[in-house]
């Protein structure tokens, strides 16, 4: 029952992977374009506004990947899943990994090598770091036209 939705064309590059359990959802932009080596894993939702740019190495997840138990009760896990929004004209540079609960407001750009693993609000900002934080506002970037 999992689906993967593509809201238009993207441009896809070999070594893009997409997981989707029975309850995951990935919901793609129109325009949007990954790198080599993407992976986008989903128990929950992902999704993506339209025009996002990724680079290489770029791996998202709503899950740790395994279920997580309290030593006195071992049949309920006590590590949700949780959806990841990434907006519109977002730029995520190589190697950055964006954990379960995440969100990158629109037109921001994510900085090489980052962990975001919380919800940003402020568009058109510079996100960076281990973890991610915001370490510029009120930018924007555009596509190279080469």
């Amino acid at each position: 029952s999992g689906k993967i939705i593509f809201e238009g064309k993207c441009d896809i590059k070999p070594g893009f992977s997409l997981v989707v359990s029975k309850n995951g959802v990935i919901k793609i932009g129109n325009g949007a374009t990954f790198n080599r080596g993407c992976v986008l894993t989903s128990d929950d939702l992902i999704s993506i506004g339209e025009d996002a740019l990724f680079g290489w190495n770029i791996k998202i997840r709503t899950s740790d990947g395994h279920p997580i138990y309290s030593r006195d009760d071992e049949n309920n896990p006590i590590n949700h899943s949780s959806p990841v929004y990434i907006g519109k004209h977002v730029w995520v540079a190589a190697e950055v990994d964006i954990l379960k609960g995440s969100a990158i407001p629109n037109y921001s750009i994510v900085g090489y090598r980052s962990c975001v693993t919380k919800k940003f609000e402020d568009e058109n900002c510079i996100i960076a770091g281990y973890p991610a934080k915001v370490i510029r506002k009120d930018i924007t970037w555009k596509r190279d036209e080469n």
